[in-house]
């Protein structure tokens, strides 16, 4: 919340553009640290605390009314909530245990499925005409 007020004060005397580097510089790194682990999706208590340093941000920053839609704030300033940017740092983290581009220790913890566990409506058998459609992805 220091950087916030600290946004909060340089508001009157820099652009919008800058403010918003700022906060992704200095302050945003702050709540994205750690997220792959402490993020728990069952737990909105943690996620709702962190989600609301961005909405100051986005309230310092545009010099908003507290109540304004994150929504609008967000698209205004072309940030992503918090949450969704979660979201994605696990998927890509899941990608890089699945792919063995991370220590081992973390993909012995991984069940053992096939691709067609993992996707099950992936794979569908289509009805081919021609023998060069049928052999088109071999």
């Amino acid at each position: 919340m220091k950087g916030v007020g600290t946004i909060r004060k340089l508001s009157f005397f820099l652009p919008r553009f800058s403010l918003v580097t700022i906060y992704k510089s200095f302050v945003r790194p702050h709540l994205d640290y750690g997220d792959v682990i402490y993020d728990q999706p069952n737990n909105q208590s943690i996620s709702d605390r962190i989600e609301s340093v961005q909405y100051n941000s986005a309230l310092a920053i545009t010099g908003a009314i507290r109540g304004t839609s994150r929504v609008k704030l967000y698209n205004e300033l072309g940030l992503e909530s918090l949450r969704d940017r979660r979201w994605a740092r696990r998927l890509c983290y899941f990608y890089k245990i699945f792919h063995s581009q991370s220590p081992t220790y973390l993909f012995d913890h991984l069940p053992s499925l096939t691709i067609s566990q993992l996707y099950p409506n992936c794979f569908n058998n289509f009805s081919c005409r021609t023998n060069s459609f049928r052999n088109s992805l071999e």
